[in-house]
């Protein structure tokens, strides 16, 4: 079984999340899978013209920016 693009994305999220939910020393690292997911999600929503999945995950994105500065600077 290959994944796609969008598989890679949803793993990339539900780890992040279940990372953050645990609330444990590398928790914060969480914020990076997401920023990955997002990432992938974009390129995802950019190959099927779903634009507004696109411009969604942009939007995280700069969230997941903002969480990752606020955590290790």
């Amino acid at each position: 079984m290959k994944l796609n693009i969008a598989d890679w994305g949803t793993i990339f999220g539900v780890v992040a999340a279940i990372l953050l939910a645990l609330n444990i020393t590398i928790s914060p690292y969480s914020f990076i899978l997401f920023g990955v997911s997002s990432i992938l999600w974009c390129i995802y929503g950019y190959r099927i013209h779903e634009y507004s999945l696109m411009w969604m995950n942009v939007v995280y994105f700069v969230i997941d920016i903002v969480a990752i500065y606020r955590w290790f600077f």
